[in-house]
This record gives C-alpha cells, sequence and structure tokens, in this order.
C-alpha cells in the first residue's frame, strides 16, 4: 500500500518536529519515539505518513530544499532586467533559508560529513541552483547590468554568501550558533551582502535603480 504524501496539518507538523530534533541533535540521537512525542502524534499516524526514519529525515531535508525550485517558476524573478530579478532572488532565497533555519543544520551536516543525503542535495538543488543563478549572471553580462562580471565565480560568490552563515548552526557551539542564528535572520547582513554582490559584479551605477537593482 503507498505511503500518504498529500500535505495536512498532521505530517507538516511532524516535519517540523523532526527538523528540529534532527537539527540539535542529529540523525542517531533521535529515537522513533521521540519524533512522535515531539510531533504529538502516535507511531502509527507517523508511520502512516513515513516509511521509516530514515524516510522521515530525508522527507524533513526535502520539505525545505524544495522550496528552492519553486523559487525559480516565480513571476516576479521572469520579469525586468537581469540586475533586477537577481535582486528580487537573493532576497527570496533568503527569506526562505531564514524562514526554515532549524533545517539549515541538517543540511550543512550532510554536505560537510558526506551523509546518506549529500548525494541529493548537490544533484536537485545545488547544481540546479548554481544553473539558474549562472545563467541569469549571463544574462546580466550580455544585457550591460554587469560590467565583465565572471559567472562561474559569480556564482559561487553568491550561493556560498547565503548558505555558508547557516555552516555556524551546524558546528554546534553556543557562541558560533548564536552568532550565526543572528546572521542567518538578520536584515542588515542581507543589506550588506546584496552592496556586496553590486560591487563583485560590478554592476554599472544607474543600472536597475539606484543601486543597480540590488537594493
Amino acid at each position: 500500500m503507498p505511503r500518504n504524501t498529500h500535505p495536512n496539518p498532521a505530517r507538516d507538523r511532524i516535519l517540523k518536529a523532526a527538523r528540529g530534533l534532527f537539527a540539535s541533535r542529529a540523525y542517531d540521537g533521535v529515537s522513533i519515539g521521540e519524533l512522535a512525542a515531539a510531533a504529538q502524534v502516535n507511531r502509527a499516524m507517523l508511520y502512516y505518513y513515513f516509511r521509516d526514519k530514515q524516510d522521515l529525515y530525508r522527507q524533513s531535508i526535502i520539505s525545505v530544499l524544495d522550496l528552492i525550485p519553486a523559487l525559480w517558476e516565480r513571476e516576479d524573478l521572469k520579469r525586468g532586467a537581469p540586475a533586477e530579478r537577481l535582486d528580487r532572488y537573493v532576497v527570496a532565497l533568503w527569506e526562505a533559508l531564514a524562514e526554515n533555519r532549524e533545517a539549515m543544520p541538517m543540511i550543512m551536516r550532510e554536505l560537510a560529513s558526506g551523509g546518506s543525503e549529500r548525494e541529493l542535495i548537490f544533484k536537485r538543488y545545488l547544481v540546479p541552483n548554481a544553473l539558474f543563478v549562472g545563467k541569469l549572471i549571463e544574462e546580466g553580462v550580455q544585457a550591460g547590468d554587469f560590467s565583465a562580471a565572471p559567472p562561474l565565480f559569480a556564482t559561487i560568490a553568491l550561493i556560498s554568501g547565503i548558505i555558508m552563515p547557516n555552516f555556524g548552526l551546524a558546528v554546534g557551539t553556543p557562541f558560533v550558533t548564536e552568532i550565526s542564528g543572528s546572521i542567518t535572520e538578520g536584515r542588515e547582513y542581507l543589506d550588506f551582502y546584496r552592496d556586496y554582490l553590486r560591487r563583485a559584479l560590478s554592476v554599472p551605477e544607474g543600472k536597475g535603480g539606484d543601486r543597480g537593482g540590488l537594493e
């Protein structure tokens, strides 16, 4: 009998509880009983939506990473000059990750340790995301929004600047976690980062607005 994957409040509550537990204590430190208790469901309900703990762990990661492909289809990211679209994308991606920051330690831990879901993260999300951003930067160079910006270098700089602040959340020390949390949620860093991108991409003055669209 196929598992029920249709979104509903109970399934969403299980995923949210799982993200919090897996993020704070890693995969091996969490039991099925604890997952069910945190989500306020019984084991039968948990197994109704998820095959086993590994499946729940994987779906917890996917539930956040699926937000990235959804951004590629947003209409406001298909309109306007490349500099304006890139700025909207930076903000949208940042906000999506910040709103789901409890999942970031899971994702960063998988990438750093070579976990079972690292290939999934790379193939289905990081690589397509890099291709999306790289294409947008190339369009900007051709349109004159970005002056001689190396697309590959700029793409790596852009993505790492958004993702790497979350690395501290996976480290686990109180000091680094506190600082990383403030960076992930703070608008000040986002404003600083957007200005950094404008300089890194050599956006000419007047292109795409007062700050070249990156404002």
